[in-house]
């Protein structure tokens, strides 16, 4: 870039601040000359930055939800206003906790797509087990069901006794995974 002189206005069309620069010696370095007015709108200070990404906050942010997992969109903003001088909105906070748990623990889609492998993986480690995925007609997970073979060798000299509880998914996909209890009672006879 070659020029003498610069002047920097704010985006906001209201707001008269303006930064006067000039090239010293005809080199790329500058030299301010004249700083009118003090920045009084904001600039960055308001809803909307376009600068502050969801993807750009989950990376800066990454150790601090690895070291709390707790950590909420609201403490998110909080931390940002104070650290950064930035205001957010809940959206982008959500949306960089969502990418900073997914580079963490992985993504949800992923994992459901791999439970096919993972039944497949259960049935060659160990053989005689059950292990069957049921998907929607849409092709979305459903269901699965998982016995391993000395699970079914061992009930077969049992009484069974079968009960029904759940397993809340409090994760983006919400639901609740239906789960079969066995307890197990001695044959006496």
């Amino acid at each position: 870039m070659n020029f003498a002189r610069l002047t920097i206005a704010c985006k906001n069309s209201g707001c008269r601040w303006r930064l006067h620069a000039s090239c010293i010696e005809g080199g790329p370095k500058c030299q301010i000359k004249k700083n009118r007015e003090e920045h009084k709108c904001g600039g960055t200070q308001h809803l909307g930055n376009k600068e502050v990404s969801s993807k750009w906050l989950a990376e800066t942010t990454l150790e601090k939800f690895k070291d709390h997992p707790t950590y909420t969109p609201k403490e998110l903003i909080g931390d940002v206003r104070r650290e950064k001088g930035v205001t957010i909105s809940y959206r982008v906070a959500w949306k960089a906790k969502e990418s900073a748990h997914a580079q963490i623990h992985g993504d949800h889609v992923f994992a459901y797509q791999n439970l096919r492998n993972y039944c497949q993986n259960i049935l060659e480690a160990n053989p005689g087990s059950v292990a069957h995925v049921q998907e929607t007609i849409e092709g979305r997970f459903l269901r699965i069901f998982i016995a391993y073979n000395a699970s079914i060798n061992g009930f077969m000299h049992c009484r069974p006794i079968i009960g029904l509880d759940g397993t809340h998914l409090k994760v983006k996909y919400r639901g609740l995974i239906p789960v079969f209890k066995t307890t197990i009672m001695i044959n006496e006879s």
